[in-house]
């Protein structure tokens, strides 16, 4: 009661909301893992858009990032022009963002990428005539297309400024920090200068042996090319062995696509471990992460157990 009382109170006041107040209404919500009313969003979000140019570089990350964790919760992606005024503040205040800052605006904007992606699919994967509700569905899905096209447009300008940043910042960066710089450039489709690649690989290379389980697998399945990279591989395979059974579903299935897109065989220390989590696992696996998987049986797996392909 407290907080729908608290979210009705917001959408009355949204349209007299300073920046920073818009920041952390946000940030609340996405750290609870709260739905906000729809209500109460959109008119968060009318302001959010409207003040945009006056958030600074903590608030611009923190608003990009919980509307990542928001949209991960089904409340779905922002509204492109709320999207555009956020990514070009977050490109103008770049420079005064820490480590920690650009971690959370490239990591949302992987997520919020993905959400979009899935949409596509979800409204391409119902009914296919044209017909009343069903041709609606199809429009959703060319809308939604439309959308991947305008983030992509405003997301190449962002990667490039936020590369320069952490060329600047990557030798005392935090490994999450840098697995996700990892996988916002993967999920996008975009090549990493060999420049920024070097200095991501060699600050990753000194904290190996402090990475939890999911920022392994992080870096594991998003480098773009492990086998260029052997001495970084056996120093993440060496703590992948002592951190495997705190991995996800989510987790061992990402770090089996990177091997399988390198064609490089794992450990086979690790790889027994991650097939006694996978199995464990299981219950949760989403169809995606049960499909690479199986594609890593297939591709990096000499011998996998009968338990989890049975699974």
């Amino acid at each position: 009661p407290l907080i729908a009382a608290l979210g009705h109170r917001v959408e009355a006041v949204a349209s007299q909301m300073t920046a920073v107040s818009v920041a952390n209404t946000l940030d609340a919500f996405a750290r609870m893992k709260i739905k906000p009313a729809g209500g109460m969003l959109e008119a968060v979000g009318r302001r959010a858009e409207d003040v945009a140019p006056a958030m600074g570089a903590r608030n611009v990350s923190a608003v990009i990032h919980a509307y990542s964790v928001l949209g991960g919760m089904g409340m779905g992606a922002p509204r492109e022009a709320l999207l555009a005024a956020l990514v070009r503040q977050a490109e103008l205040k770049v420079q005064n963002m820490t480590g920690s800052d650009v971690g959370r605006v490239l990591n949302a904007y992987a997520q919020l990428w993905g959400q979009l992606e899935r949409e596509v699919v979800g409204a391409m994967h119902g009914p296919t005539d044209m017909q009343a509700k069903h041709g609606a569905g199809v429009l959703t899905a060319y809308t939604t297309v439309w959308k991947l096209n305008q983030m992509k447009s405003v997301g190449d300008s962002l990667l490039a400024a936020f590369a320069r940043r952490v060329e600047e910042l990557a030798s005392g960066m935090e490994p999450w920090d840098l697995a996700v710089t990892l996988r916002a450039f993967l999920e996008v489709d975009r090549p990493m200068e060999p420049q920024l690649l070097r200095l991501i690989t060699a600050r990753l290379s000194e904290v190996a042996g402090e990475m939890c389980a999911s920022c392994v697998a992080t870096v594991l399945g998003a480098y773009p090319d492990l086998a260029k990279a052997p001495a970084l591989v056996k120093a993440l395979e060496a703590r992948g062995v002592k951190v495997a059974a705190k991995m996800t579903a989510w987790d061992i299935a990402y770090l089996l696509s990177g091997f399988s897109r390198s064609h490089l065989q794992l450990d086979s220390t690790l790889l027994s471990l991650l097939g006694q989590r996978a199995t464990q696992e299981m219950p949760s696996l989403g169809a995606v992460d049960a499909v690479r998987i199986l594609d890593a049986c297939a591709s990096v797996w000499p011998q996998p157990p009968e338990a989890l392909i049975a699974a």
